[in-house]
């Protein structure tokens, strides 16, 4: 059925032919402020609001003439348009990764088919000579719709805009609409992405008010010439009527005129515009291109205004360019989510989420897995980040099912895979931001994909094409050896490349196409790990040419338990048993769109500069800038030891163009400084810009530093005969009690732990320290929904790593003049299993109440685990000791292969401040690299832990409580505080979707040796 048919009969949802009716041609898209008629009325009215709503499971609503003016919906409810029915009470949502929520047997749907009835009245003025077209920019899935009782068209494909001419039925006065919505159509086979299904009109509905002659579309190309220095201008245009004629003019940004052109009565005009300011995203610069609409008597009808940036996109010599310069994407994966209104962003929403990218060193976005809310990219266009706009298909249920290829190699769907193509194009082309059209997302390949790249290129060949799914099988099928090009797409892609295999392809420098890892280091729960590493590849090899993170915000929904908490949904938290759990959970930012510690890390990872230091000790600055130098910037410096700032200065940062390495002035000297002091080099940007205030830290490093040699606090074990022979040994059975001066330790012989430490009468460890290595898994350990599918932390439960316990195998004590001395030895391993670890560990406890911990591990037996999460020490002290002193890695949680964002410092938190809220529960709030760490309660009384490269942690919360709970609100505070204090952890990894942590990451089982001392401190020692 053509879209121009008029004849409707309600069944066209069930046929994948029928893509719309009545549907106008794709063309340029306008917002309120690019229109402006000369007549003065407003040019756009929204229709967005409260309408009456009914909802009913099946198509079949009871309501079959509903669109009649008289028709009675008095006790119909109000839904707010946009929405999605399902985050108002009417089903659910529902949460699939890959899977289809229905039988698969393409194009049948499911005869349960939940519909939506709208109905709203709204008032139009009506003038002479006015058109009038109604836009609804995105409803999902597909819709029918009357105008006062008249049926005027029919729409598919849920993530571009729809438009429809209502002249002939709108009139003047009160004026009624109605809306019919199925959630599922024949085409939901191409809407497979990964998400929770949600339906409704979900973005705005506009009246699009034009002049009887009017411009019907816009296409500006602006690019630069062979050198990169002047513009090429080319503006293609299509009028409805042989009676207008077009005036131009091109603005810079400071509203001088560069260009124009009256009278244009062509449809293509080229021009050159010299001293070009090209647009990039680290120098977004944009002109505006005003068109004037004018009669054959040159009577102004209306005015167009569209942005333009200049810049080339090109592929040359293997490597992807833009305006002749080698760019690295340093981006994200962009689903549109608000934690309560499901794919319905607010504009100051989208422009808050673009300034935290640019804060954070992100340059680009990948539309995930469809077109945005058009109002996306012009903020895109201003702020400055490069887009890939990907067209609204994913087939991935068909991957297990009836084959990757079954729709996209069926010439049947053709005309639904590149009508999609068309409609992103034409709505988005006048965006500079946007430098590559992807063809989709997980769609296998086929002569669909071949028919929408044929008209892309036919349309725009200013831009470069994208489309995984061909990449994919060249990849797989040659083990990462390409020899093939890529036919549909301008660039190698894939997803979740290991550091290994992404290696290989770097040093294919023949290809005559560069790479893209359009999806990698998946950022689910704690994670992810191994960033730094892909980021030095990225730069090693010139064919790499970065990548985009998935993803940038988790996908949870807002909910409250009956008792009022709130906590995050995920899939299972609603009524269907076919789900993919907290899969949906895996941003840089979490549901509420606070910044999860990964933001942080991928900021770091992403500076535009690197510092490091020669054998000589002089410091060079490299400039990571594509285009800029560093005149923006301002730099200073810091040294500090253990908390105290010791020396601080400006550094004077030379003309550094992009990509050469300089020296800093910048000189210490480090005999006079103490021996592990920190310098913290700064870059700051030195005015204010549209995404950040004067001072905003664009880039850190730090250096360790410092010669002259400090004693070390464990060294306080210092010897007072008298005193510590004056220390009181009693045992009774089964206990070792020491008593000094103001201190009472009580240590088990039976079970050859601590069991106590009372300090002036007041307890402070209540248990501990005891020997652990298990840690509450990650999801990149083990998916708390999909366990048994071969993650490490699978590997570790049948390794029966959990289930670890010590045996006291030897305990003896002596008292010497150094104080009392406690070994006990231990056989540390799991039940039913022959192998473990060998414990020795000695305590050494001095008349000041300081207790010296050394312990020794050797493994034992065959067949065991060859990883372990960790290694350390667990004890437990009363929740008063709330506040929390560290020198160490900080503030932010770190990890083995996820540190690049922490800095060595002194930090304050509480145990509260220490927990980061993941959507489930996990292993959290690790800091690395401690030489002291200290819990204080209200009274000023410390218990301190002093050590070297130490790891700790500590919550309300027992690991055991955190393994166990699916949800935050799971979990009671208890009366006591968990430390952890730990030799090491293992990495952390991207396995949730990637690969596994990387070797030098792992916590193997091998001999192991560390100490530390816990000693009481008060206020003022």
């Amino acid at each position: 059925m053509k879209e121009g048919d008029n004849v409707m009969n309600g069944q066209e949802y069930k046929d994948f032919n029928v893509l719309g009716m009545n549907r106008l041609k794709e063309s340029f898209f306008i917002e309120e402020d690019q229109i402006k008629l000369a007549s003065g009325r407003p040019a756009i009215q929204s229709l967005s609001g409260k309408w009456q709503f009914f909802y009913s499971q099946y198509p079949e609503t009871g309501h079959d003439t509903f669109y009649q003016v008289d028709y009675d919906t008095s006790a119909w409810d109000e839904m707010q348009v946009p929405a999605h029915w399902q985050l108002n009470g009417y089903g659910e949502p529902h949460y699939t990764n890959v899977a289809y929520p229905f039988a698969v047997r393409p194009p049948i749907i499911p005869s349960e088919n939940p519909t939506g009835l709208y109905k709203r009245t709204f008032n139009y003025d009506s003038v002479t000579d006015e058109i009038v077209h109604l836009r609804f920019e995105g409803v999902d899935s597909a819709f029918y719709f009357w105008v006062n009782g008249q049926f005027v068209g029919y729409g598919t494909g849920s993530r571009t805009a729809s438009s429809f001419d209502v002249t002939n039925v709108i009139q003047s006065g009160a004026n009624q609409i109605a809306v019919k919505v199925h959630q599922f159509n024949a085409q939901t086979y191409l809407e497979d992405q990964d998400m929770w299904w949600l339906s409704g009109i979900f973005r705005d509905v506009k009246l699009v008010r034009r002049p009887q002659h009017h411009l019907e579309d816009l296409f500006v190309q602006a690019t630069l010439d062979s050198d990169y220095k002047e513009g090429m201008l080319r503006i293609e245009s299509a009028f409805n009527s042989d009676q207008v004629s077009l005036d131009y003019t091109l603005y810079n940004n400071q509203q001088e005129v560069v260009y124009t052109r009256t009278d244009v009565t062509d449809c293509s005009v080229v021009a050159q515009i010299e001293n070009i300011a090209p647009w990039t995203a680290e120098m977004p610069n944009l002109y505006t291109l005003v068109v004037q609409v004018k009669d054959h008597n040159r009577e102004l009808l209306e005015t167009v205004t569209q942005r333009v940036g200049f810049r080339t996109v090109e592929i040359r010599e293997g490597l992807l360019l833009i305006n002749g310069q080698r760019v690295l994407f340093k981006g994200v994966n962009r689903h549109e989510h608000d934690w309560e209104r499901g794919r319905i962003n607010s504009l100051q929403t989208m422009k808050d989420d673009l300034i935290l990218m640019k804060r954070h060193n992100i340059n680009a976005v990948r539309t995930a897995h469809y077109p945005s809310d058009p109002r996306f990219y012009a903020l895109c266009d201003e702020l400055g980040l490069y887009v890939i706009d990907e067209a609204d298909i994913e087939t991935h249920g068909m991957q297990h099912t009836l084959g990757w290829n079954k729709l996209t190699n069926d010439p049947a769907w053709e005309a639904a895979y590149v009508e999609r193509a068309k409609r992103m194009v034409e709505r988005d082309k006048n965006h500079p931001s946007i430098i590559m059209w992807s063809l989709g997302n997980e769609s296998g390949y086929g002569v669909n994909h071949e028919a929408m790249a044929h008209w892309i290129r036919q349309r725009d060949p200013s831009r470069l094409l994208h489309n995984e799914s061909e990449s994919f099988g060249l990849l797989q099928e040659t083990e990462y050896e390409p020899v093939k090009l890529n036919d549909t797409s301008d660039v190698y892609s894939s997803m979740y490349t290991s550091h290994a295999s992404l290696e290989k392809l770097g040093k294919q420098s023949d290809l005559a196409q560069p790479h893209l890892l359009c999806e990698f280091v998946h950022a689910m729960g704690n994670g992810p790990g191994g960033l730094k590493e892909y980021m030095d590849l990225f730069y090693r090899y010139p064919r790499l040419q970065g990548g985009f993170v998935w993803e940038w915000i988790d996908h949870g929904l807002r909910q409250e338990t009956a008792n009022g908490e709130e906590y995050i949904a995920f899939g299972g938290d609603f009524s269907h048993e076919q789900h993919d759990g907290n899969f949906v959970c895996d941003g840089l930012l979490f549901a509420d769109r606070q910044p999860s510690p990964a933001l942080s890390e991928f900021k770091a990872a992403a500076q535009p500069l690197k510092v490091t230091r020669n054998p000589n000790g002089r410091f060079l600055l490299e400039n990571r800038y594509d285009f800029s130098d560093l005149a923006h910037l301002a730099a200073d410096y810091t040294i500090t030891y253990q908390g105290e700032l010791l020396q601080s200065g400006l550094i004077d940062l030379p003309h550094i163009e992009p990509g050469e390495i300089r020296e800093l002035s910048l000189s210490i000297d480090e005999e006079e400084l103490p021996e592990d002091s920190f310098l913290t080099i700064q870059f700051k940007l030195k005015e204010a810009v549209e995404w950040a205030e004067r001072g905003h830290e664009v880039a850190f490093c730090q250096f360790r530093v410092g010669q002259k040699s400090q004693p070390h606090p464990q060294s306080a074990l210092t010897v007072n005969r008298q005193k510590n022979e004056a220390l009181l040994v009693q045992q009774t059975m089964g206990q070792l009690r020491v008593t000094g001066e103001d201190f009472d330790i009580l240590f088990n012989t039976h079970t050859g732990w601590l069991d106590s430490l009372s300090y002036r009468g007041e307890e402070v460890i209540a248990q501990g320290p005891r020997f652990n290595v298990w840690r509450a898994m990650t999801d990149n350990d083990q998916l708390p929904l999909m366990k048994g599918s071969g993650r490490i932390g699978d590997y570790w439960q049948e390794k029966q790593v959990h289930l670890m316990e010590g045996t006291l195998l030897n305990v003896d004590y002596q008292q010497t003049d150094e104080g009392v001395m406690i070994e006990a030895k231990h056989m540390q391993a799991p039940p039913g299993q022959s192998w473990g670890l060998d414990l020795t560990t000695r305590y050494t406890i001095d008349a000041n109440g300081r207790i010296g911990i050394d312990i020794v591990g050797e493994p034992f037996g065959q067949n065991g685990s060859e990883s372990l999460p960790k290694l350390g020490m667990q004890l437990y002290l009363p929740d008063q000791y709330e506040t929390v002193t560290w020198d160490g890695l900080g503030p932010a949680e770190n990890y083995p292969d996820s540190q690049l964002a922490a800095r060595h410092g002194r930090f304050t938190r509480t145990i509260d401040e220490l927990w980061t809220p993941y959507a489930h529960p996990q292993e959290n709030g690790n800091h690395m690299g401690v030489s002291q760490v200290m819990l204080t309660n209200q009274s000023g009384i410390s218990l301190k832990i002093v050590g070297k490269e130490l790891n700790f942690s500590a919550h309300y919360y027992t690991t055991r409580m955190i393994d166990h709970a699916l949800h935050p609100y799971e979990l009671v505070k208890q009366s006591q505080i968990e430390l952890n204090i730990d030799y090491q952890q293992y990495g952390l990894g991207t396995n949730s979707c990637g690969p596994a942590t990387q070797e030098q990451y792992k916590l193997k089982v091998e001999p192991f040796h560390y100490t530390f001392t816990l000693m009481m401190t008060e206020e003022g020692d």
